[in-house]
């Protein structure tokens, strides 16, 4: 199995689902690899797995927050259901 065929297809990453602060291997886990195996796939992509997993965690926090229905809640809450630990950019739990 090559990496450029394997990674993409890792729908834990790209799916439904808040990663955790071990989602790396949380992701391995549900894809029944080790984490070294899974950071192998990745290798030679555009992105890293981490790279991936925050990407992910940055698009679902701006869909959340583009909500009416959630307006009310706050920015923080929101950041840290998908694993943000504090107002500087990029930082996951």
């Amino acid at each position: 199995m090559n990496g450029s065929a394997a990674a993409p297809g890792f729908g834990r990453i790209d799916g439904s689902g808040r990663p955790g602060p071990s989602a790396t291997s949380v992701v391995a886990a549900h894809h029944n690899i080790s984490v070294r195996t899974l950071h192998h796939l990745f290798h030679g992509q555009e992105e890293s797995v981490h790279a991936r997993i925050r990407r992910r965690r940055l698009e679902e926090c701006r869909a959340e927050l583009a909500r009416p229905d959630l307006r009310a809640r706050q920015v923080s809450a929101i950041a840290a259901g998908w694993g943000f630990s504090g107002p500087s950019v990029g930082a996951c739990s």
